[in-house]
């Protein structure tokens, strides 16, 4: 029966979710072929919007995902080097650090073929490391999702550049739009895959917090990012039957058109906090972990994060009831700007792709 499961799991990754690209578009259509490391998600809406951003960055190619979930005859192809194979993508997610499939990549770097790293978040103790350089040895193009990245990026190469999280590839103007001063309607999310410390502490808290949103009428709408977060979704609900349990959203547009609709958001879910700030919704991010910091601090904004040890209703309260004091603009600017390099990095690191392929 284990055999059968794992069989049924590895069918639905490979070809259930349209994660990879058929075998007559890598080997007849006229687009180069560019593989790609990164979290592809398996019904998370995070992963599958950085891998969406990617793919939308890189319409003009084909990115072929390389991992234990690849197709076997896809696989086969990468391991004759073909032509078509222009060079690699470190896509979105904290994926610097372990490296599955680490020889398919190695054996690419050394024929020469260069890097394009689309604001990959880098652990701070990078494990594989001898494979994380020799697949940075050859010139690296994009960059790293912030500062704290940029600085565990020097275990294996220095210069790392920031470029800001890979959903900001999507962000347009007409998504991050001011809201309605009489908008009712506050967006909430848990969601994590191993416990965090202070966990217990916040979400007593934030019971106490949706308690009191309750009690001022304001809409408290649930949006899982997880089948996890639908279950604790459901455990909220039951608890407090008014909240809304909103179906997990399927990409960019409709998860923005959600955001939109509400008046302050506060998550877990890092990608949580990506889409307030690129929908301009107020918010205050759940610092779990180091990812959250460091996407803030790619914006020059730490100050609206929070550790859950100290996320208590209190504060909570203050940043809900300061909403409407968010200083905007510069956000914006930074996002434009992280979005504009992201495209002129993509362009060069195409070039050189083709120049190398040239020279091969």
């Amino acid at each position: 029966m284990n055999l059968i499961r794992k069989v049924k799991h590895y069918y639905k990754r490979a070809y259930a979710m349209g994660h990879h690209p058929s075998l007559s578009e890598v080997l007849f259509s006229d687009k180069k072929v560019l593989i790609y490391y990164g979290f592809l998600g398996d019904n998370n809406y995070g992963d599958e919007l950085v891998y969406n951003a990617t793919k939308a960055l890189f319409s003009d190619v084909t990115l072929l995902p390389v991992s234990r979930y690849t197709p076997h005859m896809l696989r086969l192809l990468v391991a004759m080097d073909l032509k078509k194979i222009i060079g690699i993508v470190i896509g979105g997610g904290t994926v610097v650090g372990n490296f599955n499939s680490a020889a398919v990549f190695e054996k690419l770097a050394e024929s020469g073929r260069p890097v394009y790293m689309h604001g990959t978040g880098v652990k701070e103790l990078i494990v594989d490391q001898k494979a994380w350089k020799t697949v940075t040895k050859n010139e690296v193009f994009g960059g790293v999702r912030g500062p704290m990245s940029v600085q565990n990026m020097m275990q294996i190469k220095e210069g790392a550049k920031i470029v800001g999280d890979a959903a900001f590839a999507l962000f347009t103007d007409n998504k991050f739009v001011d809201r309605k001063k009489d908008i009712k309607r506050v967006l909430i999310n848990l969601g994590t895959h191993v416990p965090y410390e202070g966990q217990e502490f916040f979400r007593k808290e934030f019971n106490d917090f949706i308690s009191h949103l309750i009690s001022e009428n304001y809409n408290v709408s649930y949006v899982p990012f997880h089948e996890i977060d639908l279950e604790l979704g459901m455990a909220l609900k039951n608890t407090f039957p008014e909240i809304n349990i909103i179906e997990q959203p399927e990409g960019f547009e409709q998860c923005a058109d959600i955001f939109a609709d509400c008046t302050f958001a506060i998550g877990e879910r890092l990608h949580f906090t990506v889409l307030a700030i690129m929908t301009k919704t107020p918010f205050i991010s759940i610092n779990y972990a180091k990812k959250h910091e460091d996407l803030l601090l790619s914006l020059s904004i730490p100050h609206i994060g929070i550790s859950p040890a100290e996320a208590s209703k209190d504060k909570m309260l203050t940043a809900f009831n300061s909403r409407l004091a968010f200083e905007w603009t510069p956000i914006k600017t930074k996002l434009q700007g992280y979005k504009d390099f992201q495209s002129e990095q993509k362009q060069k690191f195409i070039n050189r792709c083709k120049d190398v392929r040239s020279k091969a």
